[in-house]
């Protein structure tokens, strides 16, 4: 998964965790501060009557399901972030002092996952050099099966090594550049926005359509 896809949902489950644990707090409070009859009141359906308490009870189930959603929502992105700032570390020492060696490109893949409109690909690289090592890259441009990258490795740990050159691997073999079609086509709108040829709400339905779209 590419690093902003990470972020993104790193984010947003910290997010979850920003507005839920305040309910949590703002329950449990009404649940240990207040002196509030314990009471019951009807909340039946069509399938017949039904009595839900209130009160102190509503509020400390409530505050126990809101803090312990917010406690797991927080532990969670805290834990992928933390993943990420270690996977970034790791990256930018063998980038540094990692064991060079060059990769074959033996298999190429099309995810399900895109990033701002454009495939996701999936390269399973052999490094001839180390009998055995074969990895997984994911990345926005398409290698072709027998590619020759750079790769870089730690010897004395046995996570996956990081490919250094794809881009510049694409360009030397002449392949042209990954098209991102929803950014050219939100620049067409702003050139037609800008230009007068739509109005504003022609601009603001055409961009809420397309963002939209999957």
């Amino acid at each position: 998964m590419p690093r902003k896809e990470r972020l993104s949902i790193a984010l947003g489950v910290l997010v979850q965790a920003v507005w839920i644990l305040p309910l949590g707090v703002f329950f449990a409070y009404l649940w240990l501060v207040p002196d509030n009859p314990d009471g019951t009141f009807d909340c039946g359906t069509d399938e017949g009557p039904h009595v839900c308490p209130d009160g102190e009870p509503a509020d400390r189930v409530a505050a126990i399901l809101f803090l312990t959603l917010g406690l797991v929502a927080l532990v969670a992105g805290l834990w992928l972030v933390v993943r990420l700032l270690l996977r970034d570390r790791r990256e930018r020492r063998l980038r540094e002092h990692g064991v060079r060696e060059q990769g074959v490109v033996t298999s190429v893949q099309v995810t399900s996952t895109y990033q701002n409109g454009r495939p996701v690909h999936r390269l399973v690289i052999q490094v001839p050099a180390v009998p055995g090592l074969e990895f997984r890259h994911h990345t926005l441009t398409r290698l072709p099966e027998g590619a020759t990258v750079t790769v870089a490795r730690d010897p004395g740990s046995r996570g996956d090594p990081i490919v250094l050159d794809v881009q510049a691997v694409a360009e030397r073999l002449g392949l042209p550049p990954a098209i991102d079609p929803l950014g050219e086509f939100l620049a067409r709108l702003e050139a037609a926005l800008a230009s007068g040829e739509i109005s504003q709400e022609e601009y603001a339905r055409l961009k809420a359509e397309v963002m939209e779209e999957p």
